[in-house]
């Protein structure tokens, strides 16, 4: 996990790092050696180091001379969507502002007397994070290969008794029962099981229609009549908490 602190109060930036040890300390000390946190005391030195995955998450001070954190965000959000934001400010004027860039977090200072909230929000970073990389274990032709949760659009098991894994742009027909990837995915709150052995990644439903949902990419995957109303319901229900 690469983080990076940004900040131009020296004595702010320490208690930054202080409560982002006390964290792994106490929540994740099993990640003690691959937390690595950068400290920049300027915006503008950290932008023209960024670039799209090179952060996990940015902690950014909001008031800050020439570029400000708000505007920091924006740039951020635009180049890695994926990159996680918490503002620290001693004000919660741009509190409405902090949605527009789907901030994790909006944590007054001092952060000494705010560290709860701090971890608060370190805890949806890091749970985004953990979700990212949830994999298992397929067998795929002659070979046992990791799959990752995120890149699974839906996985379906029409014709054949062995799943067949839908990607963005590929297929992977595996030697693996459907239960199998079942039992692997259906407690992850992204899937749902829309048509009888097909399990579907809500994350990469563009829109919802009769009787199919159409997939970012295109694909058109069924719902079952039988199901229809628990299964929109369990669609809606999950864009409402996302």
């Amino acid at each position: 996990m690469h983080i990076a602190i940004v900040d131009d109060n020296t004595a702010d930036r320490e208690m930054i790092c202080h409560c982002i040890q006390n964290y792994i300390e106490q929540k994740i000390p099993h990640q003690m050696n691959s937390i690595k946190y950068v400290q920049y005391s300027n915006a503008e030195t950290f932008l023209e180091s960024f670039e799209a995955d090179k952060y996990d998450i940015v902690i950014l001070d909001i008031y800050m001379t020439k570029i400000n954190g708000m505007d920091t965000a924006k740039i951020i959000a635009s180049t890695d969507e994926n990159c996680q934001i918490i503002f620290l400010t001693t004000s919660m004027d741009h509190v409405l502002d902090g949605y527009t860039v789907h901030a994790a977090g909006y944590v007054l200072k001092p952060l000494w007397k705010n560290e709860e909230k701090f971890h608060t929000a370190f805890d949806y970073c890091v749970s985004k994070l953990l979700l990212k990389q949830s994999s298992f274990e397929a067998d795929i032709g002659n070979t046992r290969a990791s799959v990752l949760f995120h890149d699974i659009y839906y996985i379906e098991c029409h014709n054949s008794r062995f799943a067949l894994i839908h990607l963005a742009n590929k297929d992977l027909p595996t030697h693996n029962s459907y239960q199998y990837c079942w039992d692997k995915l259906h407690q992850d709150e992204r899937f749902l099981e829309c048509y009888h052995r097909i399990l579907v990644n809500m994350d990469y439903i563009e829109t919802m229609n009769e009787d199919t949902f159409q997939m970012i990419n295109g694909s058109l995957v069924p719902i079952s009549r039988r199901k229809k109303n628990e299964v929109k319901h369990a669609y809606v229900l999950y864009l409402t908490e996302h």
